[in-house]
């Protein structure tokens, strides 16, 4: 691991300029326009922008993009919420980090996320995947782990440090994995790791 996290420090400090500066911002925007097509075609045109890997075979590049933006939920409060936090999180990350290593971080993961969706493709014959909620969700896990005593409000009224609801995360993705694999479902088993 400190082989790779020196690669990638060496990476980010002989390309200064890689990345796109506050991706965040672009991925929310993204998100919140998506959000608006599913609303105002009741469902049907947020279709086109899943990632489906047999799509993709037969032209639809812009599938290895577009699934980045489509939103997790469907209630305007809830996806209020979570691009806010998700913009927070981000933007902290990239202070934190630099442009380029935020910019490798995510982008791996958007990465990783569409070789699940492959191997899922060939291995299950089913890769459909409808965003990236774990790749938020990893950025939530780095959060944690560069400001483990900062404190985040729980429904906005329990104060909560960030280290406690990253063990509440790993909980939950241990539990989304057991319950996919006992329901034999390998794609959901695999998009957490």
């Amino acid at each position: 691991m400190r082989k790779l996290n020196s690669a990638v420090e060496r990476f980010a400090l002989r390309h200064p300029n890689f990345g796109i500066p506050n991706l965040m911002l672009y991925i929310v925007i993204g998100n919140a326009a998506a959000f608006f097509l599913l609303r105002m075609t009741s469902g049907q045109a947020i279709q086109f922008l899943y990632f489906d890997w047999a799509l993709v075979l037969h032209g639809q590049l812009w599938r290895l993009v577009t699934f980045i933006f489509v939103p997790e939920t469907t209630q305007i409060f809830s996806l209020l919420l979570s691009l806010y936090f998700m913009y927070f999180i981000g933007s902290m990350l990239e202070r934190e980090w630099g442009t380029p290593k935020f910019n490798l971080y995510y982008l791996s993961g958007v990465v990783l996320t569409i070789v699940t969706g492959i191997v899922s493709h060939y291995a299950f014959h089913y890769g459909i995947l409808t965003g990236t909620y774990y790749v938020g969700m990893s950025m939530f896990l780095a959060f944690a782990a560069l400001y483990p005593d900062a404190r985040l409000m729980l429904l906005y009224i329990i104060p909560v440090k960030a280290k406690w609801l990253a063990l509440a995360d790993v909980a939950l993705f241990a539990v989304d994995i057991i319950a996919a694999l006992l329901q034999g479902d390998w794609l959901r088993a695999l998009l957490p790791v």
